[in-house]
């Protein structure tokens, strides 16, 4: 049998043979790599259209990020009086009534739990870099301010004790009020300014904050409402300058 099939091949042309078997191999070849080209394309339109799904997610959540920080931003002056307040107080020994003040003021804690897993990569491959750049800053941030509002839990729990003013207290009660009041007023002191130089960003991947949202988060009565509304106000102003400024081709 191959002494046969030996002699057939030698009468015939073995370059026709070896062209066609080349011809079927690479058309064989190409349609290998056709298909998993559109395996492939298929494949990255499906991980696109996910990520674009998650990517509504990443943006309320890092507004609600740039929420906290602009808040704290506004509260920081009130806060700071309020705690000379006490520690005068506490300092002097003297009796009073801080029953308002002596509770922390409200405050929004922040959530970028989004950005974990296969969300970063994804984030990656299809966002710019500048934006990229950005929401992994936001991600720092929201790490850090949730760090520090866990931190600043027993602090307000401490000053407590001076609800009624510095008479009466014990030197350890004493101490425990002035130490949660230099490191509650250091945690406000981080965010002085944080939001100015964060809003050209924010404005310009419209995730600034709502003034009209902040405003009303701070119901009347609570602690320090006056200066956030009246700080809220002052924002608004800042938002509509920066979107004039926005649309002036000569700025």
């Amino acid at each position: 049998m191959f002494a046969f099939f030996k002699r057939h091949w030698a009468r015939s042309n073995p370059w026709k043979w070896a062209g066609l078997f080349a011809f079927e191999f690479v058309v064989v070849l190409l349609g290998v790599l056709c298909a998993q080209m559109l395996q492939e394309r298929f494949e990255d339109r499906r991980e696109r259209a996910r990520f674009e799904a998650t990517r509504a997610v990443i943006v309320s959540q890092a507004r609600s990020v740039a929420e906290a920080v602009v808040v704290r931003d506004l509260q920081k002056n009130c806060v700071q009086s309020n705690l000379r307040q006490i520690l005068a107080s506490v300092e002097s020994g003297q009796s009073g009534d801080f029953g308002i003040i002596v509770n922390h003021p409200a405050r929004s804690a922040p959530k970028f739990d989004v950005w974990s897993g296969e969300v970063p990569t994804l984030a990656r491959k299809y966002l710019e870099p500048e934006d990229l750049l950005f929401f992994e800053y936001i991600a720092t941030l929201n790490d850090l301010l949730n760090r520090e509002l866990q931190k600043e839990e027993p602090l307000w729990a401490h000053l407590q004790l001076a609800i009624n003013g510095g008479a009466n207290l014990s030197e350890a009660e004493q101490l425990a009020i002035k130490q949660s009041v230099f490191e509650i007023e250091h945690f406000y002191q981080a965010y002085g300014g944080a939001s100015q130089q964060l809003l050209p960003q924010l404005m310009a991947m419209g995730l600034a904050p709502d003034p009209d949202r902040i405003i009303a988060q701070h119901r009347e009565g609570a602690p320090c409402t006056a200066q956030v509304h009246e700080g809220a106000q002052n924002y608004r102003a800042q938002l509509r300058k920066l979107s004039e400024s926005e649309g002036n081709p000569n700025r």
